[in-house]
């Protein structure tokens, strides 16, 4: 069960939101706060110690809060739904820079841990990118896979309180990622050793993985009018031959609509993805297709879907990012606090998702509709609402509403 918010989380957010919001409209490098010769202390998504253009240092976080209420069938979810409320996220991180040429990560969480003295490692990674042609890359840690638009794209910037199909991405894992990136195409391929981390499908410990993406800009006319098309494959060998699949219905609190259990005697799993994006001013469209080959002593398919499409009604547009082939953060025109009438961005939103567990001996299928709300306060403070139908199995829906306070600093 996750754990209720406790005294010094409020505390640490009464220290945090008047700050953050204070700097809500300094999105440059580097935003001095106090400074003497060329030595800061400056204001860049958390803050910041270090040399201009040189080398800098910072401490950032995020607090993620979330209360649910449902209804669910009993009969078609054998597990407790009951209505719940508490931390998502409560992260604290270091990193640091030199130049455009090496930073580093350092990321932990203490949301589902019983306290300080206890606490699960998130990002963790060296990236460096070679200093001449400045289109090598490479990344090593403990780090996300290279598959999956929304899943590669921060869950501070996704447009939905959780990522779909999270039953066929990979998540994080142990390992390391070369890319190139030239103009507007990126390439990335990494060797992980999958430690059943984040997400299903869950292999055993020590498998091994070699994950590849390839994406890019098809189209571009300017930073809010583009199309991005990207592909993905995976290859993964489960040390012990076996592999999992479960699926939640696109809310994670402690509970899996489907689940299939585990399949024996895997020799392989082959992941596919394809996924589009395409943003037109303060309009914009996404769509993923994933699939996992199964290849045991009756091989599986299994696959899944979502479409969703996102309208700024104050005006704002999604931020592409085109050296990682993801999404960033959103920067409202009129940030509370900017002026009296200020109130920060508004968002519309609405996504269709499906997986299919449908293959040989096994017969589970999920089928969500979400219909969401962003408020953007500012480009730090956010507060999400998302209302879901979710069919399992054709059955008639239930239902689940979801709201977020989410800030990072």
């Amino acid at each position: 069960m996750i754990r209720p918010v406790n005294i010094w989380t409020i505390i640490g957010l009464l220290l945090v939101v008047p700050f953050s919001m204070a700097q809500e409209n300094q999105h440059t490098s580097y935003d001095p706060v106090v400074g003497f010769a060329d030595d800061y202390i400056f204001w860049n998504e958390g803050l910041r110690f270090g040399v201009r253009d040189k080398i800098s240092f910072g401490f950032g976080g995020r607090f993620v809060y979330d209360a649910f209420s449902k209804d669910i069938d009993r009969d078609l979810v054998d597990q407790d739904v009951e209505n719940f409320d508490g931390q998502r996220a409560m992260r604290v991180n270091l990193t640091g820079k030199f130049k455009d040429i090496f930073r580093f990560k350092a990321e932990i969480d203490f949301a589902d841990t019983k306290g300080f003295q206890d606490f699960e490692f998130k990002s963790n990674y060296l990236f460096f990118r070679d200093p001449i042609y400045k289109i090598f890359q490479f990344q090593i840690g403990y780090i996300r896979e290279p598959f999956g638009l929304e899943e590669l794209t921060s869950a501070r910037f996704t447009t939905f309180m959780e990522r779909a199909l999270e039953a066929f991405n990979p998540g994080r894992n142990l390992g390391f990622i070369a890319s190139i990136h030239y103009d507007r195409v990126l390439f990335s391929i990494g060797l992980f050793n999958d430690q059943s981390g984040d997400n299903p499908p869950s292999l055993s410990d020590d498998s091994e993985t070699i994950t590849a993406r390839l994406c890019g800009l098809v189209y571009r006319n300017s930073k809010t009018d583009f199309w991005h098309l990207g592909a993905a494959y995976s290859y993964r060998r489960p040390r012990d031959n076996i592999v999992e699949f479960d699926a939640r219905p696109d809310a994670k609190f402690g509970l899996d609509f489907i689940d299939i259990g585990d399949i024996e005697n895997v020799d392989a799993v082959q992941l596919i993805g394809l996924e589009s994006s395409w943003v037109k001013n303060n309009f914009s469209i996404q769509a993923e297709f994933m699939s996992a080959y199964v290849r045991h002593n009756e091989n599986d398919h299994f696959w899944g879907a979502y479409v969703y499409c996102s309208y700024f009604v104050t005006g704002e547009s999604r931020r592409y990012k085109s050296y990682s082939g993801k999404f960033g953060e959103i920067f409202p025109i009129n940030p509370l606090g900017k002026s009296w009438d200020s109130f920060g961005a508004v968002e519309l939103t609405a996504r269709c998702s499906h997986i299919s567990l449908d293959s040989g001996e096994f017969n589970e299928t999920m089928s969500n509709v979400t219909l969401g709300l962003n408020w953007y306060l500012t480009t730090y403070l956010r507060i999400t609402t998302n209302y879901i139908f979710s069919y399992i199995n054709n059955s008639e829906p239930n239902h689940i509403m979801g709201v977020r306070f989410q800030i990072y600093w």
